[in-house]
């Protein structure tokens, strides 16, 4: 390993060498996993919270694209009244694609291991 410091032990009858890093990453995919299931129950949590002043919704999404209007240069007139279409749709959207790409990424990576293991 990089300046003798390294994971692996040699085993004591000496025919083979043994992985030590082997807990550190069940505690980094656990953290993993633990960071997934926090963003599932936000993701879960803005999905079935109650409106509590929808006038105020409406005007502040409205308020909203309009100024990302200005900003881009376009002319735009918002959301129709009464829709709640726009922002908080593209940013939940977003999200819930984040998150199954994290997943994703954690099977691969959990299942990944989980071969190199068992071919040593």
């Amino acid at each position: 390993g990089i300046a003798g410091l390294s994971w692996f032990e040699l085993a004591e009858d000496g025919k083979e060498c043994l992985d030590g890093s082997a807990p550190v990453w069940y505690g980094a995919y656990g953290a993993v996993v633990v960071a997934v299931l926090l963003g599932v129950g936000y993701c879960y949590a803005l999905a079935v919270r109650k409106e509590v002043n929808s006038a105020a919704l409406r005007a502040g999404l409205e308020h909203r694209e309009q100024c990302r209007a200005e900003a881009l240069g376009r002319v735009h007139a918002g959301p129709e009244p009464g829709s709640l279409r726009g922002s908080l749709q593209v940013y939940f959207g977003y999200l819930q694609v984040c998150l199954l790409f994290a997943v994703a990424l954690l099977a691969c990576a959990f299942f990944q291991y989980r071969v190199d293991a068992t071919e040593q």
